[in-house]
């Protein structure tokens, strides 16, 4: 729909979004000469007018809370049958990708953000209003910090369509408070609880309550013990760990009642993080008062004293005062002494070695997890060679070295071998990016651009974005492959040859390498990338082999036992060869 002018004044310019709902543009506003956003309907629901009536009831409701923090709808129109919603645009990065590449935060960074979350809430308590939907999903993190929440008061509007409740019902859930689970309709309570997932969120990478569905979550939200926010981040304060236990809370009456009041609360621990004082939570009937110390005396250590008692000395040979000559007193002290220096040194050793105890077995964990276990038993992680796997997801753990169940010396290193994922990844639908922005996209999933770049007439997407890419969308393509792609422009400005087939002769010198290897080729031109060749080789090795490609131009990428080595750009000679 890039290019679409909906009213004769919003054209839409590039794709923002992509939700079970709607899409989201960044469009251009012919008549006020700025950006917006604008929410396309998805069907079925743009034809659905009780959903409509339902989404303008909600968005005039939402303008009764006007704060910096909180996005701002205009309207909901319809235009050749296209349903859609125009607002203020906000740029930023939205939470949940923020989390999913910084997690977990510092705690000023995520307190300080809990803090804009609720000043937003509580802007929209104070009107009566409840979110219902505050998630990593519905929040967009601005270049400075702060926040904007998204979608407020749409949590209503759902319910009045036949099937959108369900759709969004899997991205709600993480947040959704136990009574909210079970029937009952958001409140202040339940936004708050929702704030304690996200400052869970941001403080471990991963939500307290996860299951495989919508409903297992919701089960885990009614029924699982509250997870201690220190358990995964040690660097977490006890005060603070006590203000997410109390958001997390099961019942309602034992979280903060709205946003002001966890507000509040977060802003004394603000301030006590700033100059370094100490703060405690006023749980709601728990005393807080504490009973002092001072006055109270104790003896620290046992007195010690150096009398000696008088010895009678007699004429002749000296008698102590049990009747031992001296000299055989001497020796029995000289002795006494050795075998007592002895056995304190044998009770030192032992008392100071190091207890033993048996490597868990971690394999399919994630290296956090598996880094939290072997904290409990004293033990340090190192992470050292990834492999792809097909089956262990990426970050999780493949192998240990010492394996599971060998006995270690507490304060030892277990080595493991971590996943990085499958080998395989799915080609992302790049149509509407600018290059910069493709590029940035295909990295996250550990592709690369090709820098042949082509251009070409397209009036159905705006200049400079990109309307067309080989491999296509959603294909499976090897880690590190390139993707080609071609850019709108107003003239077509560059042409590939994509019918003559020429005869690339490529020559490897493996003199550098100290062992064996397999040695992977890959080529990309014309067509989408693929192997061309594949074999072992020993070091010192010469490897040629001709590969046929489609165009003049092409780019090879060099792998030693599945690792990048070199990418480099060839060209065809007048007579075929390179």
């Amino acid at each position: 729909m890039i290019g679409t002018v909906l009213r004769v004044r919003y054209e839409l310019v590039q794709v923002l979004d992509e939700g079970p709902i709607f899409t989201t543009y960044v469009g251009r506003d012919r008549q006020a000469n700025k950006d917006v956003a604008v929410r396309v309907l998805h069907e079925p629901y743009a034809g659905e007018k009780a959903f409509h009536s339902a989404l303008k009831e909600t968005i005039e409701r939402s303008h009764r809370a006007d704060h910096p923090s909180i996005e701002r709808i205009a309207e909901l129109d319809v235009h050749d049958g296209i349903a859609y919603m125009v607002g203020e645009l906000t740029v930023g990065t939205r939470l949940d990708d923020r989390i999913r590449k910084l997690a977990p935060f510092s705690v000023p960074l995520a307190v300080t953000t809990a803090v804009d979350v609720c000043e937003a809430l509580a802007a929209l308590h104070r009107v009566g209003l409840v979110h219902g939907d505050i998630g990593a999903h519905t929040i967009v993190v601005r270049p400075d910090n702060s926040v904007c929440l998204q979608l407020t008061d749409f949590w209503e509007a759902y319910g009045a369509s036949a099937t959108a409740g369900s759709v969004v019902l899997q991205s709600m859930a993480p947040y959704l408070a136990p009574e909210v689970c079970a029937g009952a309709m958001p409140t202040p309570s339940s936004d708050v609880y929702a704030v304690g997932v996200l400052l869970y969120e941001m403080l471990t990478g991963r939500q307290p309550f996860q299951g495989e569905t919508a409903i297992a979550t919701a089960m885990k939200h009614a029924a699982a013990p509250i997870p201690n926010v220190a358990t995964l981040n040690r660097s977490v304060p006890p005060t603070l760990v006590e203000i997410v236990r109390r958001s997390l809370a099961k019942a309602p009456e034992e979280r903060y009642r709205d946003a002001s009041e966890l507000l509040s609360e977060l802003r004394v621990f603000q301030d006590a993080l700033r100059f370094g004082r100490s703060v405690t939570v006023n749980s709601p009937g728990a005393s807080t008062k504490r009973t002092p110390l001072a006055g109270v005396e104790a003896e620290v250590a046992p007195r010690m004293s150096a009398i000696e008692s008088e010895a009678v000395r007699r004429k002749g040979i000296d008698v102590s005062d049990t009747g031992i000559p001296g000299f055989l007193k001497g020796a029995i002290w000289f002795f006494s002494a050795l075998i007592g220096g002895m056995v304190l040194a044998f009770v030192i050793f032992n008392v100071n070695k190091p207890q033993q105890v048996r490597v868990p077995d971690l394999r399919g964990l994630s290296v956090a997890e598996a880094s939290d276990q072997l904290n409990r038993l004293h033990l340090n992680l190192r992470v050292g060679a990834r492999e792809t796997n097909e089956e262990v997801p990426r970050d999780h753990i493949v192998d240990l070295n010492p394996s599971a169940n060998q006995p270690v010396f507490e304060g030892s290193t277990v080595t493991a071998k971590v996943s990085s994922g499958s080998r395989f990844v799915t080609v992302p639908d790049l149509r509407g990016y600018t290059v910069d922005d493709a590029r940035a996209l295909l990295k996250t999933v550990d592709l690369e651009l090709d820098e042949r770049v082509i251009k070409r007439r397209n009036d159905q997407y705006a200049a400079g974005t990109v309307f067309d890419q080989s491999p296509e969308p959603k294909r499976r393509l090897e880690r590190l492959s390139r993707v080609s792609v071609t850019v709108s422009s107003p003239d077509e400005v560059s042409r590939v040859d994509t019918t003559t087939s020429y005869m690339h002769k490529i020559k490897l010198d493996l003199s550098s390498l100290d062992r064996p290897v397999v040695v992977r080729v890959d080529m990309t031109d014309a067509r989408p990338t693929r192997v061309v060749y594949e074999r072992r080789h020993e070091p010192g090795d010469t490897v040629e082999f001709e590969a046929e490609g489609i165009g003049e131009d092409a780019t090879i990428s060099i792998f030693y036992d599945n690792e990048l080595v070199k990418t480099v750009p060839i060209k065809a000679t007048r007579d075929g060869r390179e």
